[in-house]
């Protein structure tokens, strides 16, 4: 069986169940008033380290993001010829290859903004997260803290990825892979004390880069990926 070439990458399209751990959020309490008001509590994190699941999906697209979906069951009853014509440039960095692979000497890099998109859910599969919140301002600028229990959908969004090592052999491949990108989080909140207390959650943001290990072994013996004779 041939190798494949340096310059493609993984599959693309592919689904990636796990668990994810996030450490804590520390809070910006400082010398404000309201802090000796919430006595020991001031030193706990504003949101308490937690897990949950991530889900995520890689899909190729030909113009704009998503576009495969429905143009590969279109396709693929209409014309499979242009089909198999589109899905190669799909999957080679689409019809504007502004996302095609660069090979260069530190490994493979490729923006995938629109290809990869993950989603992490927090405080569903378990006991949600306390955390202590601002949600009032008294008169004298004391600052009101409220304990809430916290649910969060979190969207993963990376923008550019880099393959510094990649190997490929007849059943076996291996490769690293660092991200860089963006998530949004959808939060859900239930005020657990005082009663009656109204809490506004916002919109929480932030940038990461992450690094995993990515090994595959391909079934079957090694006489099933010999050439024709």
């Amino acid at each position: 069986m041939a190798e494949r070439p340096a310059c493609q990458t993984r599959q693309d399209e592919e689904k990636r169940p796990g668990f994810l751990s996030q450490s804590a959020q520390k809070g910006q309490c400082g010398s404000d008033p309201g802090c000796e008001a919430l006595g020991p509590g001031a030193y706990y994190p504003q949101v308490p380290a937690r897990t949950g699941v991530s889900f995520g999906m890689r899909l190729p697209f030909w113009v704009v993001p998503g576009d495969m979906v429905i143009l590969g069951p279109v396709l693929f009853f209409a014309s499979p010829q242009t089909l198999s014509k589109v899905a190669v440039e799909a999957a080679s960095g689409g019809l504007i290859p502004y996302e095609r692979s660069f090979v260069t000497g530190a490994g493979i890099f490729q923006f995938i903004a629109g290809r990869e998109f993950r989603v992490a859910l927090f405080g569903f599969l378990s006991e949600p997260p306390v955390a202590t919140v601002p949600y009032a301002t008294l008169p004298d600028g004391t600052t009101q803290y409220a304990v809430v229990q916290l649910r969060e959908v979190q969207l993963q969004f990376p923008i550019v990825e880099w393959t510094p090592f990649r190997t490929f052999a007849t059943q076996l491949t291996f490769a690293t892979y660092v991200q860089l990108g963006f998530s949004v989080g959808l939060l859900s909140t239930n005020v657990v004390y005082p009663a009656g207390a109204s809490v506004s959650s916002g919109t929480p943001w932030g940038i990461w880069i992450r690094g995993f290990f990515d090994g595959r072994y391909f079934m079957g013996s090694r006489e099933d990926f010999q050439p024709p004779r």
